[in-house]
């Protein structure tokens, strides 16, 4: 057993954990030899992070992070201790040739990375549902997303700053305060914006992600309902939100809620950034094996492998999975057969000398540049580890101008659009119509939560300048008049 190889609890194991961090030990039972191992709480913490495959250089990353060691000393102790457990029938190991061979498994399965649960408090401003709104949702500003996603908490706050009556929705609270009521087929309901950011992938019986800070929360689920009734309820919940969130009538939206949905389909993405003249990687989608060795042999062995939507593989009370772009290995090429169960978007690698995140708000642009680096077909994974740079950019106006089109082409106005300039060019790699913004605006101080806000309450960037120094200017005579 080795760091490359991968790990998960074996079937038929009960488990009594404490997780209460009061010293007593959780316990685990192998029924079939009448066996137990007492658990300390690293044992306990390593055990939840097994509840799908894990790569054991994965989780000394993980634990790392969490616990006060060298990582070559968590890592001795913690191959020990797996070895117990695999002595034990307590778990599963894989080693690395063994990992692309397995049939219970698929290629998004394999590739994902595992991001553990953790809870996270963010301030919340502004009317959080429509019972309690101060102002009538005519003269408001509608924001309807998550109540975990800072992205909202700072719209919210930035748009209360400036004065305007917000109503808030928070979908995953609509069960805890039953804050939804209207009728089907009466007149719409005019509002004076709307911001959603309301994913169709959410499920209160199941962990959700904010993408950048890593976070994954379980909502409370219908405790009434039994399990298996939680993925109906959801979906319930869903069709409620959108029912209502439709038939709204808005002079500006930022994104409508079916645009965003089908905008998130990377093969819609790339046709029309295809159109708009932008150069595409080399693309496949398939689920026939030999398709994909045909591709991978023309293109000389260099292919990612890519989600056609949601990167979220699989969701447990644990944690979830995330499939970032990943290299498509010889090996899981041999087992393809066995690994290509569904279908999937494959694309020749590129070799950057350099990437973009650009946000699009309107008409604005904010481009923001990733120099060079070595490491991984996939930025995003660095971002934990603080190995990564970001700097201002320029684009050509020719680009400016094409990725304008695709996002209005899209039936966007808010979209997070990946770059990639090779020695060839540059290309379109992808969208997000509901990418997290909040990271680089603090990073290197860009006003993309001003522009949001500009682009929902009608202003110019000029109008809303004025705007802000006037509101500034007002504080400011406050604070004066009212000094000793």
């Amino acid at each position: 057993m080795d760091l490359s190889a991968t790990v998960t609890r074996s079937e038929n194991v009960a488990a009594a954990l404490n997780g209460n961090g009061a010293g007593e030990r959780g316990q685990l039972f192998n029924a079939g030899i009448d066996f137990a191992v007492t658990l300390n709480e690293i044992g306990e913490k390593v055990w939840r992070l097994i509840a799908r495959p894990r790569t054991i250089r994965s989780l000394v990353q993980d634990l790392s992070r969490d616990f006060d060691a060298a990582p070559e000393i968590i890592a001795a102790d913690l191959l020990v201790f797996l070895e117990r457990l695999k002595q034990a029938g307590l778990v599963r190991v894989q080693d690395e040739s063994d990992q692309a061979r397995s049939s219970d498994t698929s290629m998004a399965e394999l590739l994902a990375v595992p991001w553990t649960r953790h809870r996270v408090d963010v301030s919340l401003t502004g009317q959080h549902d429509r019972g309690s709104r101060s102002a009538p949702i005519e003269e408001s500003v509608l924001l309807v997303g998550l109540s975990i996603d800072p992205q909202m908490a700072t719209v919210a706050a930035a748009l209360e700053r400036r004065g305007a009556p917000l109503v808030r929705l928070d979908v995953d609270r609509v069960p805890a305060t039953g804050s939804l009521v209207y009728a089907p087929g009466a007149p719409s309901v005019t509002c004076r914006a709307a911001f959603c950011r309301y994913d169709q992938s959410v499920s209160v019986s199941r962990p959700v992600c904010e993408h950048y800070s890593r976070v994954a929360l379980t909502f409370e689920p219908w405790n009434r309902l039994p399990e298996r009734m939680h993925r109906f309820a959801s979906h319930e919940l869903r069709s409620a939100v959108v029912g209502w969130v439709d038939s709204l009538d808005a002079p500006a939206w930022m994104n409508g809620y079916w645009e965003a949905l089908c905008a998130a389909v990377k093969p819609t993405q790339l046709s029309v950034a295809a159109r708009n003249g932008l150069a595409i990687p080399p693309s496949l989608v398939t689920d026939r094996p030999e398709a994909v060795r045909q591709f991978f042999e023309a293109v000389g062995g260099e292919v990612v492998y890519k989600s056609l939507d949601d990167p979220v593989v699989w969701q447990t009370e644990d944690g979830v999975g995330f499939l970032y772009t990943s290299a498509l290995e010889p090996d899981h090429v041999r087992h393809l057969d066995d690994l290509l169960v569904h279908p999937g978007l494959f694309q020749q690698r590129l070799h950057p000398v350099c990437e973009y995140r650009v946000t699009v708000v309107g008409e604005q642009l904010f481009a923001t540049r990733v120099p060079t680096r070595t490491e991984g077909v996939d930025w995003r994974r660095l971002l934990r580890t603080g190995r990564i740079e970001f700097e201002g950019a320029v684009l050509d106006p020719a680009v400016e101008q094409a990725l304008r089109r695709t996002v209005t082409d899209l039936g966007l106005t808010f979209a997070a659009v990946d770059l990639m300039e090779t020695i060839d060019g540059l290309y379109f790699l992808e969208l997000n119509p509901t990418g997290a913004f909040t990271w680089l605006e603090q990073l290197l101080d860009l006003p993309i939560t001003d522009a949001i806000c500009d682009f929902l309450l009608g202003e110019t960037p000029s109008q809303a300048r004025a705007s802000r120094t006037s509101i500034a200017q007002a504080s400011d005579d406050v604070g004066q008049s009212s000094a000793p």
